[in-house]
């Protein structure tokens, strides 16, 4: 539905700007920017941190995307179709007709998906990147290390309350742990493996600095600055790991899975996600297995814990101490998350834009998870 008409433009309660509209058919326009690029706008205030991920998420999405529209996609098919109703027909066959005479239309979707990715017009977006000489990626390298966040959680609870991991619950219970398995091994070997028995010369790196400077490699290809696992790795006897020399060679750490258990619940609350104590407690449980190494855990945990809401107490208590890098990086894993003001302004945001009856100053503190 259109918009609400708007006097004046003003600023709100949550720092929301309220751009003058006179007409409800009208996108949010600039003249300037009319003037300058002589093409469709539509201007939308990015206040908060949910809407700025929503644009890098769309930003990204657009840039990447083929460019092929539906009219392409029916003609290629047409053309496909045409090919092999001629191709049954001819006489003689050439080598090709006999190609598709004998797959016909078996498989017709994917081979029209093959010619259109393997002939397809450049995009605009990239055109303009090359023209630019942008760079095609803005990490630091091609390295990329995932970490499933559903067994760091296994691992550290494997670590704090052994006697009851086998009763603990999870919402993504058919997570797969990432593996390796080479010809010769014992068992599958996962990145957690690699950082619980990375030996004493490696032992004051958090998980999160070892993901990103230490690679395995094998023993024919070590080194002499390269250092050994502990003797109870299951490839102890075949590899070594190598630590980062240069700045190209630091991988950027990524995530899979749910940084909370009670996604569900959160998204269940109109316009955002509540800061309750038990989503605190599983982000502060995330932070923990992350940066601060897992053999200081137990003594944290028996001396700043209590049974209820153990993993904030401990994450409070640990996170002034942490290394300034690990300190910023902490911060930005918190970021995936909002604040009880994003909440109430991207409520508000969403009832404008939609109408929506219910009100948007419900306090986000009272929305519990259902267990």
């Amino acid at each position: 539905m259109p918009p609400d008409f708007v006097p004046t433009s003003t600023i709100d309660e949550f720092g929301l700007i309220h751009l003058a509209r006179d007409n409800a058919w009208i996108n949010p326009w600039n003249p300037a920017i009319a003037s300058c690029v002589r093409s469709n706008q539509d201007i939308s205030w990015i206040p908060t941190i949910s809407k700025s991920l929503s644009l890098i998420y769309y930003i990204t999405n657009y840039a990447t995307k083929d460019d092929v529209s539906p009219w392409q996609i029916v003609a290629k098919a047409a053309l496909l179709k045409q090919s092999i109703e001629k191709a049954k027909v001819a006489e003689p066959p050439t080598a090709t007709d006999l190609r598709l005479r004998e797959k016909g239309v078996n498989n017709f979707a994917l081979r029209c998906f093959h010619a259109l990715s393997h002939d397809r017009e450049i995009s605009g977006v990239q055109v303009a990147s090359s023209l630019l000489q942008l760079p095609t990626h803005y990490t630091i390298s091609y390295n990329f290390v995932r970490v499933n966040l559903w067994w760091l959680r296994r691992y550290i609870r494997a670590i704090i309350q052994p006697d009851n991991l086998q009763s603990s619950h999870s919402s993504d219970p058919i997570a797969e742990e990432p593996c390796t398995y080479e010809t010769g091994d014992t068992a599958p070997v996962s990145i957690f493996d690699n950082y619980k028995w990375r030996g004493p010369h490696l032992a004051p790196l958090a998980l999160f600095e070892y993901c990103m400077l230490v690679k395995t490699k094998n023993t024919r290809d070590a080194i002499a600055d390269d250092m050994d696992f502990d003797p109870d790795h299951p490839r102890y006897a075949t590899h070594v790991q190598r630590l980062a020399r240069t700045s190209s060679q630091v991988a950027t750490v990524t995530f899979n899975g749910q940084l909370t258990e009670f996604q569900a619940a959160e998204d269940a609350v109109l316009g955002g996600h509540p800061k309750t104590t038990a989503v605190k407690n599983d982000i502060s449980e995330i932070l923990l297995g992350l940066f601060v190494p897992w053999h200081h855990l137990t003594n944290l945990f028996r001396r700043y814990a209590t049974k209820r809401d153990a993993c904030i107490q401990v994450w409070a208590a640990v996170e002034p101490t942490l290394a300034f890098h690990n300190r910023g990086f902490a911060r930005n894993i918190e970021l995936l998350r909002k604040s009880k003001e994003d909440c109430q302004a991207d409520a508000k945001m969403w009832n404008s834009a939609n109408g929506a009856a219910e009100s948007f100053r419900h306090d986000v503190d009272d929305f519990e998870p259902s267990f």
